[in-house]
Order: C-alpha cells, then structure tokens, then sequence
C-alpha cells in the first residue's frame, strides 16, 4: 500500500472501496451475463441489413457498384467532390513529393460526418457504420453460395463477443479502467446502441434493473472537501 495514502489516512478508504470494486469486478467477470440465443440471430441479422441497405444507398447514389466507405480517400471524394460537402475538419494528411509541404485530407471521422446537413447520402453512411460497428465488433460473417450461384451472408457471433460454453458473457470489468475512476470493460459493454443492449437477458425468476447516479463525481469531492 502506498505510503502517502496511509500519511493522509486514506488507507481505510483502500481496504473498504477500492479492494472491495476490484473483487466485484472480478465477480461480474466470472459470473457473466445472460444471453438470448434468438436475439444473437436478431441483432446479427439486423447490422447486417442495415450495413447492407446503407452500402446499397450510397452506391445508388453514386451510380457506384463497386463503392467501399471503408476506404477513407474513396469516402473522401464521395463525401466533398461528389456529393458537394463542404469539409470542416482535416486531418494531417501527407507530404508532397514535390513541394515537400504537408496537404491537409479531408476528415471522415466520426465528428466530421455529425456536422454534415442530413442528405440520403449521409442516411445511407450512418445506416452503414451502424451496422458495420456491430459485424465488426461482435459477429464473423460467413457466405454460402448455393447451386444457383446465389451468396447468402451469415453473421454469427465472434470470439471476441465473449460467449463462454456455459452460453453466457464475460467480459473482462476493470473497477479503474479509467483516468477518472469510471468502471471499463474489454469488449466495451458500456456504450451499446440500444437495439444491441437486447442481447443481455434476465434468467428465468429475475428481473433486470438500471440505475444511475447523477454527478457522482461531483458529489463524492463535495463529501470529501
């Protein structure tokens, strides 16, 4: 234990909290969370067409079959020569060869895209990036081809969504995942779209419960200044 908090007699507040959420945190790790096996088959299929219908828009659009908005120069150009935005965010970009000066590129991050005014196109983005995230993150997608030489996509849940054999999530909870003192998680369980948050299920004679606490932070400096 660090000397400076037993000089302070902060050493109380260790042994009673902070061990205390460490070995919570453990417990949710080991205990897990229950899971819909039908909502794994919903939610796989719904990012899937939603990544689907949004490729589709932005390719109609475009006139493009072969469009990807996972690559930045092509989403780029779409976004601020195609389409006509205007680019309020860039980034380093890179050295010409020739001048030796630094061009900055044309942002499409997150934050850029949020200042975009609504158009099909940025729809279509959104829509996609959705349903991208949740594929990405959570699910492998296979492909079937049949005898008509039709491909059928098939997401299934992926390693890293943490399913154990016993059919339950376990994510790994840090009690100080963060600068701020915040619980984390590795996936992160802590920012879910809400149609994903459907995944998590009570077990049979529970109920699931949610609270918040307003300003904590601010509350506890209060009680401790």
């Amino acid at each position: 234990m660090s000397e400076a908090l037993v000089r302070k007699k902060l050493d109380h507040v260790y042994q009673m909290d902070v061990l205390e959420l460490q070995q919570q945190a453990l417990a949710m790790h080991y205990n897990g969370m229950a899971v819909s096996q039908e909502s794994i088959r919903t939610i796989g299929d719904t990012a899937l067409e939603k990544q689907q219908r949004g490729l589709e828009t932005m390719r109609d659009i475009l006139h493009n079959k072969d469009f990807n908005p996972n690559k930045n120069a092509e989403l780029a150009d779409a976004l601020y020569n195609r389409i006509g935005y205007q680019c309020n965010v860039f980034t380093k970009g890179k050295v010409d060869k020739h001048s030796k000066q630094r061009i900055p590129g044309m942002s499409t991050a997150k934050e850029a895209i949020a200042m975009l005014s609504d158009t099909p196109f940025k729809s279509g983005l959104m829509l996609y990036r959705e349903g991208n995230a949740v594929l990405r993150n959570f699910f492998d997608v296979e492909e079937h081809e049949d005898s008509e030489g039709y491909i059928e996509r098939v997401p299934s849940p992926a390693k890293s969504l943490h399913i154990w054999p016993d059919g339950r999530l376990h994510f790994l909870w840090k009690a100080f995942g963060t600068r701020t003192g915040r619980f984390s998680s590795n996936p992160n369980a802590q920012n879910w779209i809400k149609w994903l948050r459907a995944l998590v299920v009570a077990i049979s004679g529970r109920r699931l419960v949610g609270a918040d606490e307003d300003q904590l932070e601010l509350r506890i400096v209060a009680v401790c200044a």
